[in-house]
């Protein structure tokens, strides 16, 4: 059976009254985290849905105001790739299983966010185990060490095709996204909005690089990226260009974003 366990671990202590703590206690800390996370997101969503209605790149077609937009844009986004199956920028769910082994306890990690991982990994009461025979093993750890560790957890998941979350229990850290948002509300986005100059670069950007890439019909993103970064550096064409988008759009813009304006009044 092939066995890759990419983000495997053992808990140090031995005791589950012990454990169950740690993971009480570490809820309470990525919470903070994913609260302020899923701010930022609206306020990214929702500023930039502003924006682009000021200057006349979108229209408001439901009159719900950017807040809900964004919330409504985060919850599709959301529905179609867990449909697709591909990595999810909105999921900050974290879960890891948990198995008891020669009373040992030993876990998986599940979470898309490369933060929670290396907060995860970082706690003095959990130990990196992981385990894959595809490539060559982690360094610093001996040929008869990783043997030892595809060995264990062959023995751990021998069960139910190799499923973890049937061999052993599950614990959730997260709760779902929509339970953070409308819990902060319009005034918990505010101080996540980028300030004018940020918002503004941003907007200018965007609307040339997608006239740029138009122009090109490569139908390469990455490659017209790079090309298109290069053009718009000072002393080539597009930074005149991107200069003159940003003072016709300075017209158009607001200063500032209200809760008003978020609500859509």
């Amino acid at each position: 059976m092939s066995t890759k366990i990419y983000d495997g671990f053992v808990f140090v202590p031995k005791d589950i009254e012990t454990i169950n703590k740690k993971i009480q206690e570490f809820r309470h800390k990525i919470d903070e985290y994913i609260s302020r996370e899923y701010k930022r997101h609206v306020a990214g969503i929702s500023s930039y849905f502003f924006d682009k209605v000021c200057c006349g790149l979108e229209k408001d077609k439901k009159n719900d105001g950017p807040f809900l937009y964004a919330i409504n844009f985060m919850h599709e986004e959301t529905r179609l790739i867990k449909k697709s199956m591909e990595r999810n920028m909105f999921d900050l769910g974290c879960s890891t299983t948990i198995h008891l082994y020669k009373k040992r306890f030993y876990g998986i990690l599940y979470s898309n966010d490369n933060n929670i991982k290396h907060m995860w990994f970082s706690q003095p009461w959990v130990k990196e185990y992981s385990y894959w025979d595809n490539t060559d093993a982690l360094e610093g750890i001996s040929d008869k060490e990783w043997q030892q560790r595809g060995r264990d957890w062959d023995k751990i998941l021998k069960d139910f095709y190799y499923i973890p979350s049937m061999n052993g229990l599950v614990a959730e850290f997260t709760k779902d996204m929509f339970y953070y948002i409308p819990h902060s509300g319009v005034e918990g986005i505010l101080p996540f909005i980028s300030d004018y100059t940020k918002r503004l670069h941003k907007i200018a950007y965007n609307y040339l690089f997608e006239d740029f890439c138009k122009m090109k019909k490569s139908g390469k993103i990455a490659q017209d990226f790079f090309a298109f970064n290069k053009w718009i550096k000072n002393g080539n064409p597009g930074f005149k260009k991107l200069i003159e988008v940003k003072n016709g759009f300075t017209k158009k813009m607001k200063k500032e974003i209200t809760k008003e304006m978020l609500l859509g009044k």
